[in-house]
């Protein structure tokens, strides 16, 4: 076996010297380099005696771990010079190069500091830092793969920033598709120059091509919208085939499972629940928040609808009705063809004797039971706790006749209906406005009880204190009609309980419009409002705005109370006047 020299990486030779001692024939173990003695082939060892080397026949070397010479004396130095055979393996160059045709296994770390390109299979069963890698062939992942803190994930896409996730996702993605993000099979699979849209879940917004800012998350999601030309969307689909049947609406929101999966090319609908607007097609700007929220509502023709439901089932039952508002868990349920309803609370549409299924401009406010407690018919007029039949208070106006609020008895008897009742802090009756009887004449009435009296006293000078009021004729400021009355104040002298407030009394007025001369136009008017009102015409260009303002606080006068001080007059009066009767007749004889 030739001896070659050094191989490029491991030296062939190796050198062991050992120092004797008394008796010593046996060299093995480590030497003074601290080299075990290993060798393989007898016919490649020199051995030397104080520097003289020595023939094959002066020492033996069969064990392959020690020479056994035939005598040394103290402090011999032997060397021993093993030269290991080795074989030339089939390499690739470290500086050109080149290919390895069978496999490569590593019992070590593979470092790769520049780009690793592989074009068949990477089976990694240990950990690999990779600083850049081209894989145009699968990775197959066994275990876990965890990304140093800062690392990036980026997918090749054709559109700047764009990131590709699952089997033909955004494969059709040209350079004027930027930063669209696309997660799940065949997601974004058609997309093309659209920007900004997301889409993560399973054909999620499949089949757009140049629609940009939608998100779509969810199975199926926004799965038929299709822009043929750059069109900004803004819609928004949460939910398993949320909006799936989407085509080219826009600015849509639609979050649940199956919210808005019927709508088309409608725009402007909010649908926020499981089958929340799951009907509507073509209807515009409807506001469906709950379960089933307005779920068989489709108008059948593109138009606006303006629906709101707010609630669990609420206005589920709403069909072609248009301009609806329903809130309150089942509100509406019930209602199918009508517009313009209102309905407050669990109310239906058709309960407590009450039915607006298919009835327009109603309003109903109701109990937690969906029992009717107010409710105003297509007129105007208001009815408490029912129907117009039954219900306990109705109010009603007439513009024409010029009457803002009116109070109807609908007593069907229309005898002895009380139209307001008064009650003071601890729920005593204190007054009431009623139905005289039968007749076409109201009562007012207030508390006068004996059973609520005490200290009663009849002998009292009524017309010495009628004598202290100081009746007037006058006009009210911004009025030229004269009238007959009193000042409050003169009147509270004489009987205090007659008038309300105090003479000259003053108060702080909150958020105030002025008219141009410093005079309150209105009050409660915040400042932002104000300012709307100038833009909108409700206040004059010259009026002027002040966060508060001291106002007169205005006297009050209730006249009927002068009533008793004026009946005890008369009868005094009265009785000072048979008395003088009487006197003439005596005189007379």
């Amino acid at each position: 076996m030739a001896y070659i020299g050094v191989s490029p990486s491991n030296g062939v030779r190796r050198k062991h010297t050992y120092t004797a001692t008394a008796a010593q024939t046996d060299f093995t173990g480590a030497g003074a380099e601290g080299i075990t003695l290993r060798y393989l082939d007898s016919n490649y060892i020199d051995v030397y005696q104080n520097g003289v080397k020595l023939s094959e026949a002066d020492y033996t070397s069969t064990s392959g771990d020690t020479i056994v010479l035939a005598e040394t004396t103290v402090s011999d130095i032997i060397e021993i010079v093993v030269y290991d055979v080795f074989s030339v393996a089939d390499t690739v160059s470290k500086s050109a190069g080149g290919t390895f045709d069978g496999n490569v296994t590593a019992a070590g770390t593979i470092t790769v500091t520049g780009n690793a390109d592989l074009n068949g299979e990477l089976d990694v069963a240990g950990t690999t830092n990779l600083d850049a890698v081209d894989v145009d062939g699968a990775v197959n992942f066994a275990a876990d793969v965890t990304f140093a803190t800062g690392a990036d994930i980026i997918t090749g896409a054709a559109g700047a920033s764009t990131v590709r996730i699952g089997l033909n996702t955004g494969d059709s993605v040209t350079s004027s598709g930027i930063k669209n993000t696309l997660v799940g099979d065949t997601s974004g699979t058609a997309l093309t120059d659209g920007n900004r849209n997301t889409a993560v879940g399973f054909e999620s917004l499949q089949s757009d091509t140049k629609g940009s800012r939608s998100i779509a998350v969810g199975h199926q999601a926004l799965n038929q919208q299709n822009f043929t030309s750059a069109t900004n969307t803004y819609n928004t689909a949460v939910g398993h085939n949320a909006g799936g049947a989407v085509t080219t609406g826009v600015n849509n929101t639609l979050l649940g499972g199956l919210a808005g999966d019927a709508i088309s090319d409608s725009d402007g609908n909010t649908a926020l629940g499981y089958g929340a607007l799951g009907a509507e097609q073509q209807g515009n700007k409807s506001t469906a928040v709950g379960w089933q929220a307005l779920l068989q509502a489709n108008r059948g023709s593109s138009g606006d609808s303006f629906n709101v439901a707010v609630g669990y089932n609420a206005g589920s039952g709403i069909n072609t009705g248009v301009k609806n508002t329903f809130i309150g868990g089942g509100s509406g349920s019930a209602v199918t063809s009508g517009d313009e309803n209102t309905i407050l609370g669990a109310y239906n549409g058709n309960n407590g004797g009450l039915d607006i299924r298919t009835g327009s401009n109603r309003i109903v406010l109701s109990d937690g039971d969906g029992n009717p407690r107010m409710f105003c018919d297509a007129s105007g007029n208001w009815v408490t706790n029912g129907t117009a039949a039954s219900g306990r208070f109705a109010i009603y106006e007439d513009l024409d006749a010029q009457v803002m609020m009116g109070l109807k008895n609908i007593n069907s008897s229309n005898t002895n209906g009380t139209f307001i009742r008064f009650r003071n802090a601890v729920n005593a009756q204190i007054g009431a406005i009623s139905q005289s009887g039968s007749a076409n004449a109201t009562t007012y009435a207030t508390s006068s009880d004996y059973r609520i009296k005490e200290n009663v006293n009849y002998t009292f000078d009524a017309t010495t204190e009628l004598k202290k009021l100081k009746p007037a004729k006058f006009n009210f400021i911004g009025s030229s009609d004269i009238v007959e009355g009193f000042l409050a104040h003169e009147v509270q002298d004489v009987i205090p309980l007659a008038v309300t407030g105090t003479k000259d009394e003053m108060e702080t007025a909150k958020d105030v419009v002025l008219n141009s001369d410093g005079t309150v136009l209105d009050d409660g008017v915040t400042n932002e409002n104000w300012l709307v009102g100038k833009e909108d015409g409700l206040y004059a260009s010259n009026t002027s705005w002040v966060e508060t303002k001291e106002v007169p606080k205005i006297q009050g006068l209730d006249q009927s109370k002068l009533v008793p001080l004026l009946t005890k007059a008369i009868q005094e009066l009265s009785a000072k006047n048979d008395a003088l009767e009487a006197r003439i007749k005596t005189l007379e004889g």
